[in-house]
């Protein structure tokens, strides 16, 4: 059954303190500053990480927040510099940024750092063979691989990172140049969605890398670029909001789950506040959306969302 029917299209409640939350959207305590085009993770330690991007004066902020269990928001230690549009991973607990942007003029940087699990201090790593951000990001085996991004341009290189030997490869071209698109890990890579040199040129493709191969996939309900995706516990991939869209704002809405294991697609309740420009993680009992931008290009927003599915 899909959660549209289930739920209905209802405001979202504030999450309720303790005990059982019914399917639906909920709202958390807002970031402590609006933010947009952030990376997010979710450590299996209960917490939430919220890095860089834009705040709502259009400044690269070098800040990371935390929502620890308590559903308090603190600041963590900061990125080396203030980056937007990051190439972030958890790795067994150690997170990763591989390349990201900075700046106002959208400069795509090769620089790589880990901040290990328990310490406050990024370590270096060998840089990304091309400078790149906004590229779709996925852990399979341990490994980190980036799709597509931008680089000026937008590209279809592609590359996985080995943390084990702080070592890279080159793989073979995405099919179709893309930047801000999302990526999946687990069993097989994914990249789906994206865009290519322009607001409005989003695409709706997925592919799975098999081994060296990339392989056609499903494609996506709703082509859009910018949006949010979590991976849930099933494997399953949510994709959420997201930019470019033919309505007042050009932001969708739209949810839409992705079954690797049968390549079907699902559509599911709408998000109550539509947005682009963040990520998404699986925290505690449902899909955490926090901050990015409620209109197309630059608007950052505060706001937390939390999806609890059926």
């Amino acid at each position: 059954m899909l959660l549209s029917a289930i739920l209905g299209c209802q405001a979202p409640s504030t999450l309720p303190p303790g005990g059982a939350i019914e399917p639906g959207w909920y709202t958390l305590p807002p970031l402590p500053h609006p933010l947009q085009e952030v990376a997010v993770l979710a450590r299996d330690d209960g917490t939430a990480w919220v890095l860089g991007g834009f705040d709502d004066t259009i400044q690269v902020r070098q800040e990371i927040w935390i929502l620890g269990t308590d559903r308090v928001w603190r600041e963590g230690p900061a990125l080396p510099e203030p980056l937007h549009h990051l190439n972030a991973a958890l790795v067994d607990g150690d997170l990763v940024v591989l390349g990201a942007l900075s700046g106002r003029s959208f400069t795509a940087m090769a620089d790589a750092w880990r901040l290990p699990a328990g310490s406050e201090v990024w370590e270096a790593l060998a840089p990304v063979p091309e400078a790149v951000g906004a590229a779709a990001v996925g852990v399979v085996d341990g490994r980190v691989v980036l799709a597509g991004g931008l680089a000026g341009p937008t590209v279809d290189a592609s590359f996985r990172y080995t943390p084990a030997t702080d070592a890279w490869e080159v793989l073979p071209a995405l099919p179709g140049a893309r930047d801000h698109g999302v990526g999946a890990g687990g069993d097989v890579f994914l990249a789906l969605g994206g865009r290519q040199d322009g607001l409005g040129n989003v695409r709706d493709d997925v592919w799975a890398l098999e081994g060296d191969t990339w392989t056609a996939r499903t494609p996506m309900p709703t082509a859009r670029a910018g949006s949010a995706s979590a991976t849930l516990p099933d494997g399953r991939v949510a994709i959420l909001g997201g930019e470019g869209a033919d309505v007042p704002g050009g932001v969708f809405a739209d949810v839409e789950v992705y079954d690797p294991s049968n390549d079907t697609w699902e559509v599911w309740e709408p998000m109550p506040l539509p947005v682009h420009g963040t990520g998404a993680a699986w925290w505690g009992e449902g899909i955490l959306v926090p901050g990015g931008a409620d209109t197309q290009a630059f608007r950052a927003i505060a706001d937390v969302q939390l999806l609890v599915p059926q």
